[in-house]
């Protein structure tokens, strides 16, 4: 087993097995604006086992099943994933936990785009200018769009564990990739915007072969020459 090399460059896939393990409640912070409430740091991992060898592609069909040619399972990786969620500010990590306990398909599902993932809550915020946030030096800034791509930029491997400002972009089919991990009590599956964008990006304007892509959907690689 692999630990965080997850596989960026695939989409979502029917013959890819995923298994969630249980989500476990790490901590509770003060939240920054209502003393009424905390933030709970909830965590799971998810284990995901590709196929030893795919059959057929996107363009060309088979006719045989994957099984009828004893294909078995190949790697497995596993991708950590984090969200905070609000909880009354009297409660513990314990009540938290076992409140979290009652919805059995509660998970922490992975939302994959070419652009930044914004809640309505952020861009309101964003728009009046009262979001803020403070840097390695403790200088408060107000959150902007390039606070958001540095917050959900999907990093290399290699990169991954230096300070955001240093990381280098995973990049998608020459485009910069945003990821985001946020909680929903239902089960909700993962969620991936890229092909999509790419192909509504693609119909709006004519196609030139061996030119780069055009900045519209996302942001292409020569604007990250210097690291992100």
């Amino acid at each position: 087993m692999q630990d965080e090399q997850v596989n960026f460059d695939v989409t979502q896939e029917s013959n890819i097995t995923r298994i969630d393990t249980p989500l476990v409640v790490e901590s509770l912070l003060p939240h920054q604006r209502n003393e009424k409430k905390k933030q709970a740091q909830i965590r799971t991992s998810v284990e995901s086992t590709y196929p030893e060898a795919g059959v057929g592609n996107s363009l060309n069909d088979s006719v045989f099943g994957s099984d009828e040619f004893g294909f078995g399972d190949g790697q497995t990786f596993t991708e950590n994933r984090v969200a905070w969620i609000d909880v009354p500010a009297e409660l513990t990590v314990k009540q938290v936990q076992e409140r979290l306990n009652k919805f059995p398909h509660a998970r922490i599902y992975r939302v994959l785009s070419l652009t930044p993932i914004l809640t309505d809550e952020q861009k309101r915020a964003m728009s009046n200018g009262i979001s803020e946030y403070s840097d390695a030096e403790g200088e408060v800034h107000k959150c902007d769009m390039e606070y958001y791509k540095r917050q959900q930029m999907v990093p290399t491997p290699e990169t991954a564990n230096l300070p955001r400002e240093e990381r280098q972009p995973m990049l998608y089919k020459g485009f910069v990739q945003y990821r985001i991990t946020p909680f929903n009590k239902d089960g909700q599956a993962d969620i991936d915007h890229r092909e999509t964008q790419l192909k509504a990006h693609r119909e709006n304007e004519e196609f030139k072969m061996n030119e780069p892509v055009a900045d519209t959907v996302g942001t292409p690689i020569k604007e990250y020459s210097k690291g992100f």
